[in-house]
């Protein structure tokens, strides 16, 4: 039985947690590598967007691998010790990433007033947890998404197709908004609504952007 309700699913990454701001990003990861005296070039630090976690998994074995890796690429040889030392502090300092509020004070309006149902649907590793629910607390939706918990990521079908499965939703009721394009691409294969965020836009001018999308959709009116 499908739900009577529409539904708007928002990426968290992109959207309201702004994990691509790199002035703030490479400070977080400057502020790790002072805490664990370690000579760390900006050069270095700059590459952090190179640093690729895997993003579905919980497996924190798999993560301090990805640790090590980072050290290593780094010229610094960790062992276990300064890796648990490291975890400790990242989970601290990856709080202090900055968030879009503007967005995530519409995206608290959105769920409040009841006039669609809401979730999300990113692509995280699990070492970002500790700030996910800083920003906007996931239990403030009706369904959450993430791909280290659900063993997939954007834009697989397979993390999609569960969206499709455990919502109820006819792909012509999901609108869906995300900052990269290969992610609206393949929602909008299967039928969905689409909006892709531009990041370097000014942030009240997102807002309007995504509530005006969100109004159209629930009025069944076209762009």
């Amino acid at each position: 039985m499908l739900n009577n309700k529409k539904i708007v699913i928002f990426d968290y990454g992109g959207i309201v947690f702004n994990l691509q701001d790199e002035t703030s990003l490479v400070q977080i990861w400057k502020n790790v590598a002072n805490r664990l005296n370690l000579n760390v070039s900006d050069e270095y630090l700059r590459q952090w967007k190179s640093w690729d976690f895997d993003m579905t998994t919980d497996n924190y074995e798999q993560v301090n691998e990805d640790f090590y890796r980072i050290f290593k690429s780094c010229g610094i040889e960790a062992d276990t010790a300064l890796i648990k030392k490291c975890r400790l502090i990242f989970d601290d300092e990856i709080k202090k990433a900055p968030k879009y509020a503007k967005v995530a004070d519409f995206i608290n309006t959105l769920i409040s007033s009841g006039k669609c149902l809401t979730g999300v649907l990113s692509n995280l590793s699990v070492c970002y947890a500790p700030a996910i629910n800083t920003q906007l607390p996931l239990s403030a939706f009706d369904y959450v998404w993430i791909s280290f918990e659900m063993g997939c990521q954007k834009p697989e079908d397979k993390i999609y197709e569960k969206v499709e499965q455990d919502c109820r939703q006819k792909p012509s009721d999901i609108l869906f908004f995300d900052d990269t394009a290969e992610n609206i691409i393949a929602a909008k294969k299967r039928g969905w609504n689409v909006c892709q965020i531009d990041e370097t836009q000014d942030e009240a001018l997102r807002v309007a952007l995504i509530s005006k999308t969100i109004e159209n959709f629930l009025n069944d009116k076209q762009e």
